[in-house]
């Protein structure tokens, strides 16, 4: 797996004159913030939570009926997922 940089550099190596005029448009250096009230851009995608089986003492568990903080953390990400991510691009 690459790093974004090399990413990047994989693809403006590539001279393929669609994927150039893309990174063309692309603003290096700026800064995004998330603003629900004051954003450009709202994006919504589907819910994926981790919550991985974990073995104790022979038995098989998810990890969020193991541990409180889990828990709230998928619950967390859960209400975040649901309302989706609104930002600003400064």
């Amino acid at each position: 797996m690459l790093e974004d940089w090399q990413l990047l550099e994989k693809l403006r190596n590539c001279k393929d004159q669609v994927i150039t005029s893309f990174l063309e448009e692309l603003r290096i250096g700026v800064t995004v913030i998330e603003d629900a009230q004051d954003y450009e851009f709202h994006r919504q995608t589907k819910v994926r939570l981790i919550d991985p089986d974990v073995p104790v003492d022979g038995e098989i568990h998810r990890a969020s009926m193991l541990s409180n903080t889990i828990q709230l953390l998928n619950e967390e990400a859960f209400q975040k997922a649901s309302k989706g991510v609104y930002v600003k691009v400064l």
